[in-house]
């Protein structure tokens, strides 16, 4: 009788936090984040504007994924910047060793390929975060099936060595 009194416990407990927080805004989570990211940007636009302007237009979707996602560790952002940032880079480096001036990266964001490769590799990163717990479910439930039949194989090896009386009542 002492568990049913425990999850009493646990669950008054858990809504008598749930009062107390329910006035409160939530924490500030990415506030020194913003502030670095801006800094940043800001510096980056005062030395190298062309720079500046290609990461800011290629990594738009980042910026969207990071609006979108609820989640506190922003899994969805991560997965879908660092693929962002993979197709950004090669147009950057393709930047930083032509002609770096604002003229070279209107010549850069002109082409059609350039933008595919910006989107291309984030809409990668949105396949991955949603593709990739129905992969793992999959290979998951073909493991443990795997298993089972294994298991099974052991079991009625030790039935044949050892004789019925070693199954539980009920067992088959």
């Amino acid at each position: 009788m002492a568990r049913p009194v425990a999850n009493q416990r646990a669950l008054a407990a858990k809504q008598a936090n749930a009062r107390r927080l329910k006035g409160r805004p939530p924490k500030g989570r990415g506030s020194m984040g913003l502030v670095v990211g801006t800094l940043s940007l800001v510096l980056l636009a005062g030395f190298a504007l062309p720079t500046c302007v290609l990461f800011v237009a290629g990594m738009l979707p980042s910026g969207v994924a990071m609006v979108v996602d609820r989640h506190p560790r922003k899994f969805l952002a991560i997965s879908v910047s660092i693929m962002n940032l993979a197709g950004v880079l090669p147009v950057a480096i393709k930047l930083w060793t032509g002609v770096n001036t604002m003229v070279g990266l209107t010549a850069l964001l002109a082409n059609v390929f350039v933008w595919l490769a910006f989107y291309g590799a984030a809409g990668v990163g949105w396949l991955l975060h949603f593709g990739m717990p129905i992969i793992a479910t999959a290979v998951l439930k073909k493991s443990l099936a795997n298993r089972r039949k294994a298991l099974g194989t052991f079991q009625q090896k030790l039935v044949e060595e050892w004789g019925e009386e070693v199954m539980m009542p009920g067992e088959e």
